[in-house]
């Protein structure tokens, strides 16, 4: 067992060396064979995934995605490259479930909702981005992070003030979250109310000294 563990992790080895250097082809046959000796080694299937990607292959590129995650939920990389993939497919609601369904499985994971925004934006669709947004506030009503990201996703869409809305509840969820507060903090600046902002600012300051732009924005307003 242990001498077909070392071969399984010679071929990974080279399989990602393979794949630095763009030879797809080669790091496809070396995780191949890592999978003949250990069957449930999700991250070669992830890289099987990237590998099939780059040669356009995206039917195995999905299939080997999928089979990543699967043996890993916590593979969160897999997660995204799959929705990734499925948005430049054309399947832009099979993208936003995949991520929205793991969302609600491991809700404080950045880049799930990093990547949701993304595509959402991408899209160009503004009510199925409002629509969207608020399935996922809805399935997530007690999570701090849903409401952040969705403040500032709502923002970079146009809508200010929902978005200084969502920002002011997860603060209410999160009071000790200095990046919570300071983009609070800034959405009010931005929204003209001075003393909101300087207020936000200096909570976030006290909680985060090293924050140079919170200090910048706080002499401009003071």
């Amino acid at each position: 067992m242990r001498e077909k563990v070392k071969r399984a992790l010679g071929f990974y080895n080279s399989a990602a060396q393979a794949l630095r250097r763009g030879d797809y082809t080669k790091a496809i046959s070396l995780l191949k064979r890592v999978l003949s000796l250990i069957p449930d080694f999700e991250r070669s299937y992830y890289y099987l995934g990237i590998a099939y990607e780059r040669l356009g292959d995206r039917e195995q590129a999905l299939k080997n995605y999928r089979l990543a995650r699967e043996r890993d939920p916590l593979l969160y990389q897999a997660v995204i490259s799959e929705s990734g993939l499925l948005f430049k497919s054309g399947k832009l609601r099979e993208a936003v479930e995949l991520l929205l369904e793991y969302i609600r499985r491991t809700p404080y994971i950045d880049d799930y909702y990093l990547s949701l925004g993304g595509i959402l934006l991408r899209a160009g669709r503004k009510s199925y981005l409002l629509e969207t947004v608020e399935k996922l506030l809805a399935e997530n009503e007690n999570v701090p992070p849903a409401y952040f990201y969705s403040a500032s996703l709502l923002e970079q869409a146009g809508y200010r003030d929902r978005a200084v809305d969502l920002m002011e509840m997860a603060v209410n969820m999160d009071p000790t979250n200095p990046v919570y507060r300071r983009e609070l903090g800034r959405l009010y600046d931005m929204s003209g109310k001075r003393k909101k902002a300087v207020e936000e600012l200096r909570k976030s300051l006290e909680l985060d000294p090293y924050q140079p732009q919170v200090k910048t924005a706080l002499r401009r307003l003071l």
